[in-house]
C-alpha cells in the first residue's frame, strides 16, 4: 500500500509525516512517523486505495512498528489497526502479539478469515492513535495485505 491520508484533530499535540529512518536491518527506509506531544486528541493514518474483502477468504495483514517511548514491546495500548468499510465496521483491533525483529522494531502479523458482516467493497485500512500521557514517536513501515 503506497497512498495514505493523515489526519489529527489537535495539531498542537500531533505531528505526522513520511520520513527516512533506519529499519530493522539498519538500512534506511521511508517510514510514516507520528509524534504525540501531549495528552489530547487522536490521529489517523488511512489508506487512500480501497479494496474488497471477500466473504470466507483468509488474509494476512502485516506491518512493523517502532516506538520511542515504549521500545520493542509486543503490544501498544494507544495504537489500533482496523479495516473500515462504508458502514463503519471495524476488523482486527488492538495491536498485540508482535515479534521484536531488531533495531527497536516489532513485526505484527494478523491472519483472519472474513465473515459476511465484514465482506464488501470500498474497504480501507486505518491505523489510529489515541492520546497518551507519555510523549512518544511511532514509526510504521512495511504494511502489506495478502491472500
Amino acid at each position: 500500500m503506497s497512498a495514505w491520508d493523515y489526519y489529527d484533530n489537535w495539531d498542537a499535540y500531533w505531528d505526522g509525516s513520511v520520513t527516512q529512518a533506519a529499519g530493522a536491518s539498519g538500512a534506511s527506509s521511508n517510514v510514516f512517523s507520528l509524534t504525540n506531544n501531549g495528552n489530547g486528541g487522536f490521529a489517523l493514518l488511512t489508506s487512500l486505495s480501497t479494496f474488497n474483502l471477500i466473504n470466507g477468504v483468509t488474509y494476512k495483514l502485516g506491518f512493523q512498528v517502532k516506538s520511542s517511548a515504549y521500545g520493542a514491546q509486543t503490544s501498544y495500548n494507544h495504537l489500533t489497526v482496523r479495516f473500515w468499510d462504508v458502514y463503519g465496521h471495524g476488523l482486527v483491533g488492538d495491536i498485540s502479539g508482535g515479534t521484536p525483529i531488531g533495531n527497536g522494531w516489532v513485526s505484527f502479523l494478523y491472519t483472519f478469515t472474513v465473515d459476511s458482516s465484514y465482506a464488501g467493497t470500498g474497504v480501507s485500512l486505518s491505523f489510529s492513535w489515541s492520546r497518551d500521557t507519555v510523549s512518544s514517536q511511532y514509526l510504521i513501515d512495511n504494511v502489506y495485505l495478502q491472500l
